[in-house]
């Protein structure tokens, strides 16, 4: 609870008070009605309370001369001149401040008036230029209107002659029409003659046809019973002369077999000599079976042999598969890429099923793909691993790059789109890196770094990749501009190395970010820089990494290699003691196979002598079967079979002689048939010639008739089509012209369309002539619209014009009317406040200036216009304007609380309050700052003037400060003292203003007795505990 003092001239005084209830919980979040407010015991709101303070007590929190808190210190010091000047005219004048601001309005209004005006003029003269133009293209439009007007009259006209044309020709169409049906009467009654002819000659021929075909037919049997009888009878005569030469042939047969005899005779003597040239076939047999034993003892020994040789060659084969098997172990160990990739399959599925995609369909794209970013990376160091892995997003790692839009697009759908699954994908052009890389330091620098820091580099040195993807990583991830070192850069950023980084060599004082990797034995570290907006300074942030790598891990250990090639340099030497023993089985084994070979090859040899006997043996007994043969045939009787011959070749005459008598009778008929089938045929050719010209004459009648026809169709069709034509052109010609109203008076557009030419050709040409005129103009109907808004236009800007000028003088005159009494009364307060600023800062022995900035004198813009503080602290110095660059902290506070002093004593307010104000200075201006405050405080009051009260926030003072005796300061200390409650609980409101208002009756019940004087004097104590009760 606050209550006004007595003297503020309130009958009753205010009275504020505000319950708070905790269980509401905090008004800036959703206990916003945890506090009520009373004026006088009424309840009302908050912003009743903070006007009515505002209005009659002139307390305004935001402002600094009533309210200064520490932090604010260097924010008031900091004021360009302008928001000086504001802040002035809010604490002293409230008014004027509602003036300026004002002014400003009406400035700003006043230049956007004219500057509008002159919008306005620039646009009336462009719309005057432009309805120029505009009236020229109207002038064409209207002769294009009239061109098309004619153009229609004439279209008018020439439907009706068009249809006079066509009347015309209708008529001349139904006369020929009428002429064409008499001829076609006439050529059919002359076809009659001719068609009775060619009837009587078909059927003739019909009947010629008829015996022809009878004539043919018997031909045809007569000439197939000839060639019948005619192919036996050839038959019989080969019989016949076969019989002949067999009977011929009897005794040279016999002469044939007696030969044969003897040749075979010869055949066998041969035979039973090759025969005797062989050994027995026991003696044969029992080499054969010899040999048969020898071969089997020595295959049974290859067998052996071959055994041992192929256990020994097994043990090698399996030695030399399990040495592949640890070398192709070895190389994928040592390939990296590979592995990593298997790795990064196996973490991520989806990323592998995307790569077998890509890699199968690698035709449908115009370029290249790379990826994913992770398999396409190489490096060897296991610290650089992880710098970048840590460095570059997992996003990144997973991502393709493509090097033209449309694969990008293409990847998307397939991917994406198609197959719903996820795909990163970045575009670099071309596949290619820029030519020129962005690097912080130049190369000197980076040598130092190097030499003196242990800087080994930029991170994009540390691995090798495909330009592509090292241009992904160098956009995405500014690789190129983070640094990396070892142990003694680690140790160098706490020595300074983090100066030396931000320090920029153009000579700029601003400093700039950076980043960089460092590491010790077992830990490593990011060093990020980045510079705030606000202070312009770095803020560095260090953060510990894990010191491993999942996805650049190398796959296996130098360790595990070196075991493998261990185990790979063992079977090497097992294979190599195994080669003598293989040796020597391959030498025995090759022993063994030549000897069987050569047993081999003998009993080959004696069984081929075995089958060579048997087989000569068999020729010898084939032989003398065929002799036994032929002399059987030489000793045959032939008489017998020469009569059977005979009397078969007789047999064989007779049936000869009466076949070729029947085939004779054959002939003579068909010949016969012949010619009374060329007599019929000459008939028939002298019919078919009669009938050929009956029916050429019959055609040409038809000819004409169907000509006759067609020209009658054609004549009707045109007639038809005429009269079509006739009444659709009358139709027309009435729709669009018509001639007569109703009743069946002649129209004006009558008399108009015999105005104009009487021929098709006439009209036709006019009307090219109206449609090039037509044409040559462009048709823009919206030009005479445009025209006619425009003059409105026009016309409606230069009212606006003459209004505006009224307006804008009424605002110059408005705005000097204020500007006058507005500038007296600043010019003023300036002049009174810079008397008692100057008066403070030399009683402190420096010295101090308040003016108006030198830009209010030289320029009418009311914004920037402003108050500088000009301070000197030094003899020799020159006043200079306070400035948080320029002056320490301490000179900052005593030029802030001197100017607030000055403020102060010309402001009409209550109270005021700062806050720390003596934090940061000496103990020689920190005395003197606090005897002003004491003695502006503490000053007797004059009329209706008041210092108001003045609170001091601070959390110690300087000791033996003798204005601390004076009797109106009251110290107050915060949670201390004997009086100071053991139990928060034990604080009770309600009791304490009950006991205070009874101490407050006892006083001044007390303070009726004094003098007038005492009485006055006493009036300034009865806003505070007298002194000796404020020290208890």
């Amino acid at each position: 609870e606050l209550e006004s003092p007595k003297n503020m001239g309130f009958n009753p005084p205010h009275v504020f008070k505000r319950v708070i209830d905790r269980n509401m919980g905090a008004e800036s979040g959703r206990g916003i009605g945890a506090s009520k407010y009373y004026i006088n015991g009424s309840p009302t709101n908050i912003k009743t309370v903070k006007e009515l303070v505002q209005n009659v007590y002139h307390i305004q929190i935001d402002n600094l001369c009533t309210f200064l808190p520490q932090d604010k210190v260097g924010s008031f010091s900091g004021f360009n001149s302008q928001a000086l000047l504001l802040e002035t005219e809010k604490a002293l004048l409230m008014k004027w401040y509602q003036t300026h601001m004002n002014l400003i309005e009406l400035e700003d209004a006043v230049r956007r008036e004219g500057t509008a005006k002159e919008t306005i003029e620039d646009r009336l003269a462009r719309l005057q230029q432009e309805n120029e133009a505009i009236e020229r293209e109207k002038e064409l439009v209207e002769q294009r209107q009239e061109a098309e007007a004619l153009h229609l009259k004439l279209k008018q006209k020439e439907a009706w002659v068009l249809f006079d044309l066509v009347r015309m020709d209708t008529l001349q169409c139904k006369k020929d029409k009428d002429e064409c049906k008499k001829a076609l009467q006439l050529a059919r009654e002359t076809l009659a003659p001719y068609e009775e002819k060619v009837e009587k000659s078909r059927k003739e021929m019909g009947r010629m046809h008829a015996l022809l075909s009878t004539l043919d037919r018997e031909i045809t049997a007569s000439k197939k019973n000839y060639e019948k009888n005619l192919s036996i009878a050839e038959k019989h005569q080969d019989d016949i002369e076969d019989i002949i030469a067999s009977i011929n042939t009897f005794d040279s047969d016999q002469k044939n077999a007696e030969r044969k005899v003897k040749q075979q005779q010869d055949k066998v003597e041969e035979a039973k000599e090759r025969l005797a040239q062989f050994p027995p076939e026991d003696e044969i047999l029992k080499q054969e079976e010899e040999l048969g034993k020898e071969y089997r003892r020595q295959s049974q020994q290859l067998s052996r042999a071959k055994r041992e040789a192929s256990t020994l060659i097994s043990e090698q084969s399996e030695l030399q598969s399990k040495g592949d098997q640890l070398s192709h172990k070895l190389s994928r160990m040592n390939d990296e890429k590979t592995r990593r990739k298997e790795r990064i399959f196996q973490q991520y599925p989806e990323l592998e099923e995307t790569y077998r995609w890509i890699d199968q369909n690698r035709k449908l794209f115009r370029r290249p793909i790379h990826g994913p970013i992770a398999c396409e990376v190489e490096i060897t160091d296991k610290i650089g691993a992880v710098y970048l892995e840590n460095h570059v997003a997992i996003s990144t790692w997973k991502q393709y790059v493509v090097e033209c839009r449309e694969d990008y697009n293409l990847l998307y759908r397939e991917i994406r789109d198609k197959r719903k699954m996820n795909v990163n994908i970045h575009i670099v052009p071309q596949g290619k890196c820029e030519e020129s890389i962005n690097r912080l330091y130049s190369e000197e620098k980076m040598k130092m770094l190097k030499e003196q820091h242990g800087v080994r580099g930029y991170l994009d040195e540390l691995f090798v990749a495909p330009p592509a993807i090292l241009q992904a990583l160098r956009t995405q991830h500014s690789v190129q501009s983070c640094l990396v070192g070892n142990q003694k850069t680690e140790a160098s950023m706490y020595q300074g190395l983090g100066k030396i980084l931000e320090t920029r060599e153009n000579g700029d004082p601003k400093p700039m970010g950076y980043s960089v990797y460092t590491c010790t034995n077992q830990k490593v570290f990011r060093h990020t820089a980045s510079v705030s907006r606000f202070s312009g300074h770095n803020n560095l942030n260090t953060i510990e990494l894990h010191n491993s790598s999942r996805i650049l891990a190398a796959g296996d250990s130098a360790e595990q290699i070196d075991a493998l090639n261990k185990e790979i340099q063992e079977l090497r030497n097992k294979l190599a003691e195994l080669d003598p023993r293989l040796q020597a089985a391959q030498v025995e084994h090759d022993s063994i196979l030549k000897a069987s070979q050569q047993v081999g090859q003998r009993l080959k040899d004696a069984k081929q002598e075995l089958l060579a006997f048997r087989s000569c043996n068999e020729k010898v007994n084939i032989a003398e079967r065929k002799l036994a043969e032929f002399k059987e045939d030489a000793t045959r009787d032939n008489a017998a079979e020469k009569e059977k011959a005979i009397r078969k070749l007789k047999k064989l005459i007779q049936n000869s002689t009466s076949i070729l008598l029947a085939a004779g009778a054959c002939h003579e008929g068909l010949m016969k048939s012949n010619y009374a089938m060329s007599a019929e045929k000459m008939k028939e050719h002298y019919v078919s010639a009669s009938l050929e010209k009956v029916k050429n004459k019959l055609a040409e009648k038809l000819s004409v008739t169907r000509n006759l026809e067609k020209d009658f169709d054609s004549i009707t069709r045109k007639f038809n089509n005429l009269k079509e034509k006739l009444k659709e052109n009358k139709n027309k010609a009435e729709a669009i012209a018509p001639m007569q109203d109703p009743r069946g008076n002649d129209l004006p557009l009558k008399a108009e369309l015999e105005l104009l030419p009487a021929t098709i050709e006439e009209i036709q040409i006019a009307i090219d002539e109206a449609n090039q005129k037509i044409q040559s103009i462009a048709d823009n109907p919206e030009v005479i619209r445009q025209y006619e808004d425009r003059l409105r236009e026009i016309a409606k800007i230069k009212e606006d014009i003459a209004a505006s000028a009224e307006a804008h003088d009424a605002k110059k005159m408005d705005l000097l009317s204020q500007f006058k009494p507005w500038h007296a009364a600043l010019m003023n307060t300036v002049a009174k406040v810079n008397i008692l600023f100057s008066n403070y800062m030399m009683e402190l022995g420096m010295a101090g200036e308040v003016r108006l900035s030198p830009q209010a004198a030289e320029c009418q813009n009311f914004k920037d216009w402003g108050i500088e503080i000009l301070v000197k602290f030094r003899e020799k110095a020159k006043l200079q304007v306070l400035s948080a660059q320029v002056h320490s902290g301490g000179e900052r506070s005593v030029s802030t609380i001197m100017y607030l002093m000055a403020l102060q004593e010309l402001m009409t307010a209550p109270f005021r309050c700062v806050d720390e104000i003596n934090q940061g200075l000496d103990e020689r201006n920190e005395r003197l700052v606090f005897k002003r405050i004491v003695m502006n405080s503490t000053r007797q009051e004059e009329g209706n003037n008041h210092s108001g009260q003045y609170f001091l926030i601070t959390p110690k003072l300087l000791p033996n400060m003798t204005d601390m005796e004076h009797e109106d300061v009251t110290i107050l200390c915060i949670f201390n003292g004997q009086y100071n409650f053991n139990h928060f609980l034990d604080w009770n409101v309600d009791r304490f203003l009950s006991k205070k208002r009874a101490r407050c009756s006892d006083e001044s019940d007390l303070a009726t007795g004094l003098s007038d004087g005492e009485n006055e004097h006493n009036t300034v104590k009865r806003r505070t505990v007298p002194r000796k009760q404020r020290l208890a």
